[in-house]
């Protein structure tokens, strides 16, 4: 929920909350390109992630009138990788709760999440694009046929994301 929208954070009732994904996709095919660099391997999809998020100060339910608020804040990271390919993401996220009304109803969330954002790439000459496919007309792919120039493999990036939530 951190990932999806940082207004998220916090926005349950309760001590703390942990979760946890670990996807995967075509595990266990492996795919070779033929006559290119002895391989080219496929080897399918890995995407692992894990949050935790803490609420402070939620409202007791029963409390009568006035706003209600509270805040959250949260950790999470995430992998992506595939073959040569691989982002890594971990974020710290606060939010801002405000329940409207007398019952505190309508609730309207604002969150900010920042962190770092890693792109790697763990052998750019492993990489085929479609310049290089065309150019060898169908036949054994060459690498070298392309025009791409991947002049940083690995690029770490700051990462800022906000979001707003009305319930």
């Amino acid at each position: 929920p951190l990932e999806l929208n940082p207004a998220n954070t916090g926005y349950f009732a309760g001590t703390f909350r942990i979760g946890g994904l670990y996807r995967t996709q075509w595990q266990g095919l492996s795919i070779t390109a033929d006559g290119f660099n002895g391989g080219g391997n496929f080897s399918g999809f890995q995407t692992p992630s894990a949050f935790v998020d803490v609420p402070f100060g939620i409202p007791k339910k029963g409390n009568a009138g006035g706003l209600r608020n509270w805040m959250g804040a949260g950790v999470s990271f995430y992998m992506d990788r595939v073959s040569q390919l691989s982002n890594l993401s971990a974020s710290i996220s606060l939010a801002y709760h405000i329940g409207l009304g007398m019952q505190g109803n309508t609730i309207i969330s604002f969150g900010l999440q920042g962190g770092i954002a890693q792109y790697r790439i763990v052998d750019p000459t492993q990489l085929v694009f479609e310049d290089a496919i065309l150019a060898s007309g169908g036949g054994v792919v060459n690498p070298t046929l392309t025009s791409e120039v991947i002049s940083n493999s690995n690029v770490t990036l700051p990462d800022f994301s906000g979001g707003v939530m009305v319930t």
